[in-house]
């Protein structure tokens, strides 16, 4: 026999007689599991049996009432396993796999798989049925233990793998593909594997219109930069604004600063509703007082500093009524005071879609503004739906106008300008037009740490799920000012957000920052491109938020975690290597770690960690096998500690030299802290810049690098084996 084949829909299956290896294929998808082996143990201490060793095989097609079957039988094998049968099963979602011996034996099935076109950045391992207390997120191909399936954020399709036996996912940077290791937990007659196929996972578990997140736009990774509300409120200015431009051009733009926004207070100038507006401001004229020069200086100026000028924009709603109302009264919905203004237009009007959105957003284009913060979208809900008898089309539902207003602003910008929602009041709003934005406001305005736990924390752990995949979740701004917060509530601010990978406004006046301040926010810049590893909603346990970040680089795998205390008591948390991290702790495994904001080494361990939290504190700690060789323990330059800066790392074990290539910013010190097991010696740092390296104390020598310019550089450090 050469090879055996059945279909039933989308779902195929084939086996290989002379390779005896078999496949499976999905639709579009096409051949998403390769080079499928089997090897069966029969008995503990034997040597595993191959389909190879079996020298005859036949097949058997049936048919079932929804499906199709294959029956491949092996026979004149061993004589502990002289016959196997491998049975296929295609359902409409489903492809059956399982292995039936005539003696119990142990069993372990492999493989390729390839689900989606770019696997290393748009396939990600997960599980798509977890809910817990914590938050597992990645950053490039990364595995996790307990992950068994495959996303595709291209395609909204979710490979899941189930049954008896468990499943390892791995990626294989050489292939260029995952990969896949099922193994028996206990002997048995009968061992199976489920593979299900979730079309349109998100569109259809959380009935959303589903578009994967823009890769077209300025931004690759979510957009970092100063926004003025925040920072300065009402005394939002021109020069208010371009003095916060420069200083972020000059002490962040190296380490990832790339925009400024210009919030809502450049057409309003007040938030009681019981006072008139100035009269001279509304949606085409901007406040004179505050921005004499017009609004196209202030982008063209911060264009100069090589940031992308973004702002604001609420095109529903109008504190005053403009030429375009005045021309046109039949648009007003609605006369009804509010935060935002008084004149509400009508979302369902022919003359409000094709005329006003358009104008709004050509304006703003030709002022020079490259990126949009389009607000009140909750509001003009509220309004459309309190006022829906007075539409001009009562045939639209509120959701479909005001969704037809953000369709002709994107026909507008078009694809390649990033346009955020600031809508994160209910799941209605935040997920209304999420295909047609970029980015979108998760929660409410956050000052104070009661409004950061609620809105921002609380409301990742709802939608972190959602981000990097529908559009870049946005918890609002960074207040880390010390009239909100102490160092401790600063640093957990940062931390958190930073290992998210969502967008990091902002919101303080940034030449006012104490230098620790603005440290801090260096660590944190760039955004990595980071993933959810779990597709459901959380829920945060009291007091506490643990993240997990698993960083994936083709010379090693990582993990960094966020132990976040977010209540005023101090407390103690243990956390279990193996069943909160999920690493391969209690198996022989020991793991390095180290404390980044307070640089210190933690020690080595294989089970579990005591961390003392004091209030409001964040500990964020990087976790790396122990290897029995030198290695990289951390770096400054992010607090990924090197899923940012290190390009390659290798170790040379005949020469005992661990080199690598870290990408530096210029004028700054970039330190690598190693650890060196007790059988080395560290003889020296070799750079291609200045360096210098402290000796071994307690297994741990530090190298630092001096570069001049920004930029990769070259490293190298040697060893001497002791004895």
């Amino acid at each position: 026999m050469d090879d055996a084949y059945v279909n039933y829909q989308k779902a195929s299956v084939e086996f290989d007689g002379t390779q005896r290896v078999f496949s499976c294929a999905w639709g579009d998808m096409g051949d998403f599991l390769r080079q499928g082996c089997v090897a069966i143990r029969p008995a503990a201490g034997q040597t595993p049996v191959t389909c190879a060793e079996f020298g005859a095989v036949a097949c058997k097609r049936e048919d079932l009432f929804k499906g199709r079957r294959l029956v491949v039988t092996l026979t004149e094998g061993p004589a502990h396993l002289p016959e196997l049968d491998l049975v296929f099963v295609a359902l409409s979602h489903t492809i059956e796999l399982s292995v039936q011996s005539r003696t119990e034996c142990d069993v372990e099935l492999t493989g390729d798989l390839h689900w989606g076109a770019t696997p290393a950045t748009s396939t990600f391992a997960v599980r798509l049925d977890r809910k817990a207390g914590d938050l597992r997120v990645g950053c490039g191909p990364a595995v996790s233990s307990i992950d068994n399936a495959l996303f595709d954020r291209r395609t909204d399709a979710a490979l899941e793998a189930t049954g008896p036996l468990h499943v390892a996912l791995g990626f294989e940077w050489q292939k260029h593909c995952h990969s896949f290791r099922a193994d028996s937990k206990q002997r048995n007659l009968n061992h199976s594997l489920t593979l299900t196929v979730h079309e349109n996972y998100f569109a259809r578990k959380f009935f959303v219109p589903y578009r994967p997140v823009r890769g077209e736009t300025q931004f690759k990774t979510p957009p970092i930069g100063w926004m003025t509300w925040y920072a300065v409120k009402f005394n939002a200015s021109e020069k208010m604004v371009l003095d916060n431009a420069r200083w972020q051009a000059a002490h962040l733009a190296p380490y990832g600063a790339n925009c400024i926004w210009v919030d809502w207070e450049w057409y309003h100038s007040k938030l009681d509703t019981k006072v008139p507006e100035l009269p001279d401001i509304n949606t085409f004229c901007p406040d004179p007082r505050r921005y004499p020069n017009g609004m196209k200086h202030v982008s063209d100026e911060i264009r100069k500093l090589g940031l992308v000028p973004a702002i604001w924009i609420g095109p529903t709603n109008d504190p005053n009524r403009n030429a375009f109302l005045l021309e046109h009264p039949d648009c007003i919905l609605a006369e009804q005071p509010a935060w935002c203004g008084r004149w509400w237009l009508d979302p369902s009007h022919p003359e409000v879609i094709k005329t006003f959105i358009p104008k709004v957003f050509r304006q703003l284009l030709d002022w020079g503004y490259e990126a949009f913060k389009w607000d009140i979208i909750p509001m003009s809900l509220w309004v459309a739906d309190q006022h829906h008898a007075q539409f001009r089309n009562p045939a639209m539902t509120s959701d479909a106008a005001v969704r037809g207003l953000v369709q002709a602003a994107r026909d507008v910008i078009g694809p390649a300008r990033y346009m955020m929602s600031c809508s994160g009041h209910m799941f209605r709003d935040i997920t209304l037009a999420i295909d047609l934005f970029d980015g979108g406001r998760i929660g409410g305005d956050i000052f104070n740490w009661e409004e950061y736990v609620k809105q921002a924390v609380e409301r990742a752990f709802t939608y972190l799920c959602f981000n990097n995949i529908l559009f870049y979740a946005d918890m609002d701004n960074v207040v880390i000012r010390d009239e909100f917060n102490t160092l401790d509530q600063a640093t957990s601010r940062v931390s958190f957000t930073a290992m998210t990978g969502t967008p990091v406004t902002l919101g303080d006046h940034l030449p006012a920052l104490q230098p620790e301040r603005v440290e801090l926010l260096r660590r944190i810049m760039p955004v990595l491109d980071i993933h959810p590893m779990d597709l459901d909603e959380h829920a945060m346990d009291a007091g506490l938020a643990v993240l997990n970040l698993v960083v994936a680089k083709p010379f090693e795998q990582w993990n960094v975690i966020d132990v976040f205390n977010t209540t005023g008591d101090a407390r103690h948390v243990r956390i279990d290597l193996a069943t909160d991290l999920h690493l391969a702790a209690g198996s022989g495994e020991s793991y390095l770690v180290y404390d980044f904001w307070q640089k210190r080494f933690l020690g080595t361990h294989n089970r579990a960690l005591e961390l003392d939290l004091a209030p409001f504190a964040s500990t964020v700690l990087c976790i790396r096998r122990q290897m029995d060789r030198p290695q990289l323990l951390s770096t400054s330059r992010h607090i990924s500690q090197g899923g940012h800066d290190l390009v390659s790392v290798h170790w040379d074990a005949d020469r005992s030299v661990l080199t690598g290539t870290s990408q530096a910013v210029g004028g700054e010190p970039y330190t690598l802290t190693l650890h060196v097991p007790t059988g080395f010696a560290t003889v020296r740092a070799v750079s291609e810049v200045p360096s210098e390296f402290t000796p071994a104390t307690d297994g741990i020598v530090t190298v630092t690098l001096r570069p001049h310019q920004a930029g990769q550089v070259a490293w190298s450090v040697v060893f001497q084996p002791r004895g």
